[in-house]
Parts: C-alpha cells; structure tokens; sequence
C-alpha cells in the first residue's frame, strides 16, 4: 500500500466526477424536468459508503499526524472534522430525501433540489480545503515515518480491506458513471 496525498486527492477527482452528475439531475428537479431519482440515490448511497470506509479511514491517520508535525492547523482540522460530521448527517438525510421522493411521485421538488445543491456545495467547499491546505500542509510535513506509521494502522485487520474495497469502489463508480452516460474511469 502507498498512501500519498495524491491518494486522496485521486478520490476527490472521483468525487467531483459525481457531484457534477448530481448537480445536474439537482437541477433537473428544480425546473420540472424528470430526474433520474434512482440515479442520484446510487450517487449519495455511494458517496456515504465510500467517505465511511475509504476516504475518511485514510484521511484521519493523515489529518492526526499533521497535527502532530504542524500544530498551527489544529483549528482548521477541527474545523474540517465537523464540517464532516454536517455532511455526513446531510447525505443520509438527502439519501432518505430521494427514497421518499421515489415513492411519493408528488415529492417537495424544491426541497430535494436545495438539499442536494447543498451536499454538493458542502462537499466541494469540504474538498476545497483539504486540496488547497490540507493535503499540502501534510505533504510538506509530514516524513518518512510518519506515512510508514500511517501505512501500517491501515494495514491493521478491520481497519480498511484495501485491495478489495479499492476494485469494489471502482467497479460501483464505473457502473454509476456509465448509468450516468460519463465516460470517465475511476482514478
């Protein structure tokens, strides 16, 4: 395993690939027009499952080192942290949002397309930081040891199947883009 930060940063490339899907069926929604509902909750059932069990169990080990190198960031990562946590508790309730608007075809249309443009815009913003100061406060201080530490905890049974999550992840992602009409590979 080689956990870098061009290692999250590939994951966000892939995020961004679906938040653009998602703002685009968002607002589809918004003018009337027929989204594609089961599309979206694919989307954010996705996005949930892979910040729990691929992204965020990289980043932690990450964000703890770099507050250990560079204790300047403390807020910042604090700061980050529940700003997680908000889009966490977001994404289930825009994933219920969509199971309920699947079955009720007289569903709030304006409250589904605001919930949805506003996971997207917390998640880009939420992106955003970790790509213009986060990761690159930890490329520049954290050291050999540090990643080697970091590569261990996450070789330790239980805490993330990587082989195995990393292909299921694209699997999912490239019948999610193709289901989407992308043409674009996982990262």
């Amino acid at each position: 395993m080689y956990i870098r930060t061009e290692t999250l940063a590939h994951g966000h490339e892939n995020l961004g690939r679906l938040l653009l899907v998602l703002g685009y069926h968002a607002s589809r929604v918004r003018s009337g027009e027929e989204p594609a509902l089961s599309l979206m909750q694919h989307i954010v059932d996705f996005v949930i499952d892979w910040v729990e069990t691929q992204h965020a169990p990289v980043e932690q080990p990450v964000l703890a080192r770099l507050e250990r190198r560079a204790p300047w960031v403390h807020a910042l990562v604090a700061s980050h942290a529940r700003e997680l946590h908000e889009l966490r508790l977001s994404l289930v309730e825009l994933s219920g949002l969509l199971a309920a608007a699947q079955i009720d075809p007289c569903f709030d249309r304006e409250e589904l397309a605001r919930a949805t443009l506003a996971v997207v815009a917390a998640l880009r913003k939420h992106v955003r930081v970790e790509d213009a100061e986060l990761l690159p406060a930890a490329a520049r201080a954290l050291e050999a040891d540090d990643w080697r530490s970091i590569e261990g905890a996450l070789r330790t049974p239980g805490v993330r199947e990587a082989g195995a999550e990393d292909e299921r992840f694209a699997t999912e992602f490239r019948e999610l883009a193709a289901e989407a009409g992308c043409d674009c590979e996982y990262a």
